[in-house]
Order: structure tokens, then sequence, then C-alpha cells
């Protein structure tokens, strides 16, 4: 008896579960590698968010010489700080900037700049010194104190306490030296 050419239903049912195994396999990779992107992208936009203000800070330290830094009000949701030198457009007046913690419609931005209830009226020239980040949108601050102060001999250490939803710490950690 001749034989027909074609499959038989044992050869396609074995060639399904081939295939399903390759899926499965390809789709684990696939899950795998879209989670890390997320979670790498997430560090990162954390990370440029945390060195944008600590490079403003940090500058302003440096070249400036810290004079005093007070939190504004009981819950610290932003610090006034007066450097030792004074402004360009009024010399009888020192720089003083606010570090500023500030939530609207869902989401925390930090900002860092001259505030008019600080400084009065703020010049062209002072605006561009401005800094404003937008924390991702999975970004958990601690609101009994946004921003915490300690002060050991003449060294300040300024902390925000930055975290995400999964409980990856990005804490912003500033250190600066009082200018005697």
């Amino acid at each position: 008896m001749k034989r027909k050419k074609g499959v038989t239903l044992m050869e396609i049912i074995v060639s399904l579960v081939l295939i399903s195994v390759v899926l499965i396999f390809l789709m684990v990779l696939f899950v795998r590698v879209r989670g890390n992107y997320k979670f790498g992208k997430l560090s990162i936009d954390y990370e440029v968010a945390v060195g944008n203000i600590i490079r403003a800070v940090g500058n302003d330290i440096e070249n400036y010489g810290l004079r005093s830094v007070e939190c504004e009000n009981t819950q610290c949701d932003a610090l006034v700080m007066i450097y030792d030198d004074f402004r360009s457009t009024k010399l009888n007046d020192r720089i003083k900037k606010v570090l500023r913690i500030v939530y609207e419609n869902n989401l925390y931005s930090i900002s860092y700049a001259y505030e008019e209830k600080y400084t009065g009226e703020i010049q062209d020239e002072e605006k561009f010194t401005k800094v404003y980040v937008t924390l991702p949108q999975s970004a958990i601050l601690n609101t009994s104190k946004y921003i915490v102060l300690k002060e050991v001999q003449d060294v300040l250490k300024i902390k925000i306490p930055l975290s995400d939803n999964n409980g990856t710490v990005f804490d912003i950690n500033i250190y600066g030296v009082y200018e005697k």
C-alpha cells in the first residue's frame, strides 16, 4: 500500500509544543529585559536629578562660602541658605538662595533659586542660576521632614530622604563647610 504524503497529527502536535516552548522562553526574556530597562531608566532619572541639585548647591558653597542655613518651617520643605558673598547686583545684600521641595500634580520637584521673599527683586542674571528638577513619578519623600539638617562643628549635612515605591534609596546628600 502506498503512503500518502503529508504530516501526521503527532508531528503537528510536536511542532506546536516546540514552537510554544521557544515562544515562552522569548516572552520571559522580553519581560526581563523590559524590567531591567525600566529600572535602569528610573535609576538614571533619579541620578540626573540628584546630580543637578548637588552640583548647583555644591558649586555655590564652594564659590561663595556658606554663612548659615535654616529651615523655613517645621516640616522643613525649604532651606534658606545664606552665603558669605554678596549679590553682584546689590553689593550690600548677601546671596540668599532657597532649596525647596514642591509637591504639585502628584509629582515632587526640587528647586534651588533666589526667591523674592528673601532676596527682593530678582535680577535677570540671577534668574539664570535657578535649578528646577522634577523627580520621577515613583518618587517618595519622607513627609514628616522633607529635608534633614545636621551640623557637626563647622560641617553641615543636608539630606533629602528620597526613595522609589520599590524601596530603592536615592537620598540626596550635600555636605558643606561653614566659612570662618
